[in-house]
């Protein structure tokens, strides 16, 4: 059976919905490039955030506290570094600004303090997600045949933005990939290792399209399959442009 690259999604910001691309590339040291590069924190968290210090530490604002954020996209421009900010299905931004300078970031921010409000909890600040918020050389798989098996037992249809995995895969047997443990892929110009599962976090909770609650997923998947495994992470062990349509292979020498 042929398993193909339906979907590659990148979140430039962390929390927002995705980017979606129809190629991009893979880097041992970065992952998928230009993915969740930004995070947003309330209060007195400067733009880079030290390594040392957890997320919980600084406020960090995501889907799990602040459903709202699924009504923007974020799209960057690797060349420019340019930040747009997009009400999800529309092509105009709301703002836009190059995030490499502190006026362009201070931009960004004054945005999302007026979008979010309520600043008796502290201004919302971009930040530089770096290492203390996302692993830096892997990105995250979903199989979407195993999606339509937790349809099936969620009795509704649910959108695969909800597990905001980086790549989506079809063609697939239902929950084939939690086989793949250490195994290795050609993807693309790319080798992938499979080195750990994705687990369902209460951010699936919130409707991408309404920005809502309207399912405890985590819990539905515990009672329905005694795990809350969604999809894989993998580790990129070569760097190399993926693009729609690309085979996952299994490696060979």
């Amino acid at each position: 059976m042929t398993i193909t690259l339906a979907a590659i999604n990148r979140y430039p910001i962390k929390g927002l919905k995705a980017q979606v691309l129809e190629s991009a590339r893979l880097s041992p040291q970065k992952g998928l490039i230009g993915d969740r590069l930004f995070s947003l924190a309330r209060g007195s968290a400067g733009y880079n955030l030290p390594h040392h210090m957890s997320p919980s530490a600084m406020s960090v604002l995501d889907l799990e506290n602040e459903e709202r954020l699924a009504k923007l996209e974020a799209h960057y421009d690797d060349d420019t570094q340019t930040l747009q900010l997009l009400r999800s299905g529309q092509r105009r931004p709301l703002a836009q600004a190059r995030v490499d300078t502190p006026l362009g970031r201070s931009l960004i921010s004054q945005f999302f303090a007026d979008f979010l409000g309520d600043s008796r909890r502290g201004l919302p600040r971009l930040i530089e997600s770096e290492e203390a918020l996302a692993p830096s050389d892997w990105v995250s798989l979903i199989n979407l045949s195993s999606l339509k098996d937790i349809e099936r037992v969620a009795r509704q249809q649910l959108d695969p933005e909800r597990l905001r995995a980086n790549l989506w895969i079809e063609g697939a047997d239902p929950w084939e990939e939690r086989e793949w443990q250490g195994s290795r892929f050609h993807l693309g110009n790319a080798v992938l290792q499979a080195t750990s599962p994705l687990e369902c976090t209460a951010s699936a909770n919130v409707n991408p399209r309404e920005a809502q609650r309207d399912i405890n997923l985590p819990l539905l998947m515990r009672k329905g399959f005694m795990h809350q495994q969604v999809g894989l992470q993998l580790t990129v062990l070569e760097g190399g442009r993926i693009k729609q349509g690309d085979r996952l292979q299994p490696f060979t020498q």
